[in-house]
């Protein structure tokens, strides 16, 4: 789950599940994504909010606007990211073997009226909005990751709105494969006549297959991560040895295998399962098993992961 500023709550967390037969010599290496943490906001500039761990986007917090961090996702891998140092998430070989991966949601920021975060993606994930009150052409909300591409980072007005001193700030970053897009600065240049610089924070991507992107200011919520089952109709499958999106239809190939669930299913985070039919978008089914008993519409904490054996 992403974080937001109390009381607003960030972009809730998916699920997903599957069968799939495997090797008894194939080892499986479990990244259990984090709830953002409510980093708290007393005074200064640039105040950085960490993202969830396993792929939350960096939020950033000022003293006109705070925004906060992206929450992690949970995946299972083949290939374990460090064999030392178990914090270690973000190696790129590691991340090209997850077979199944439920994403994070976007954080959200304050500026008296907030904008809402982007829940987790089923294939592809909720973008985050805008709600300031200005009727601007373009947006400070992050859009949610995709089975390719990462979210797209909330750049906000162009020069001919702000100025020609304005700049579009090169601290916000888009998703990315595994990592949601960070805002780590604070200050953009406009000239409203008073050539003067404005304090602004944004909040990070959620993590997932790719990340969603950031938002550049605290009235708008960022992007959440999109998520993935190889095999699952509308996902797309990676090949690690060709380092590209080469799978065999579905699936991704990992060494030279390819590895497909049976029975796969995706719930975004607001609870809604994406069909292994047509994948395109969510269906009227909703509500995935919660952490202990019943049911729930979106995970609002940190990651689970649960694996049974299933004998022939």
């Amino acid at each position: 789950m992403g974080s937001g500023y109390d009381p607003i709550a960030g972009g809730k967390g998916g699920y997903a599940s599957g069968s799939i037969i495997l090797n008894k010599s194939t080892n499986l290496y479990v990244y259990v994504g984090q709830k953002a943490p409510l980093t708290a906001y007393s005074s200064g500039e640039g105040v950085i909010a960490s993202g969830g761990w396993n792929g939350g986007g960096y939020g950033v917090m000022c003293s006109a606007q705070q925004g906060r961090g992206g929450g992690g996702a949970t995946d299972i891998r083949l290939t374990a990211a460090s064999t030392s140092d178990y914090s270690v998430w973000n190696n790129a070989s590691s991340l090209r073997t997850r077979i199944i991966v439920a994403a994070g949601g976007g954080g959200v920021g304050s500026y008296g009226f907030s904008g809402t975060q982007g829940d987790a993606g089923g294939v592809n994930g909720y973008s985050g909005t805008d709600n300031y009150s200005d009727s601007q052409p373009d947006g400070f909300y992050g859009t949610g990751g995709h089975q390719t591409t990462g979210g797209v980072v909330g750049r906000g007005w162009s020069p001919h709105v702000e100025g020609p001193n304005y700049i579009i700030p090169n601290h916000l970053n888009d998703g990315s494969f595994g990592k949601g897009g960070d805002d780590r600065g604070w200050a953009y240049i406009h000239d409203y006549g008073d050539g003067g610089a404005n304090n602004r924070g944004g909040s990070g991507g959620g993590g997932g297959w790719y990340g969603g992107g950031a938002a550049y200011r605290g009235h708008a919520g960022s992007g959440g991560g999109s998520s993935f089952i190889s095999g699952h109709k509308g996902c797309s499958g990676y090949n690690n040895t060709s380092n590209g999106h080469t799978g065999i239809g579905n699936s991704s190939v990992i060494n030279g295998k390819a590895y497909t669930f049976s029975d796969p299913k995706i719930y975004d985070g607001k609870g809604y399962l994406w069909s292994n039919v047509a994948a395109s978008s969510a269906t009227g089914t909703r509500g995935f098993p919660a952490t202990t008993t019943g049911s729930e519409n979106g995970h609002a904490s940190d990651g689970y992961c649960r694996i049974s054996y299933i004998p022939n």
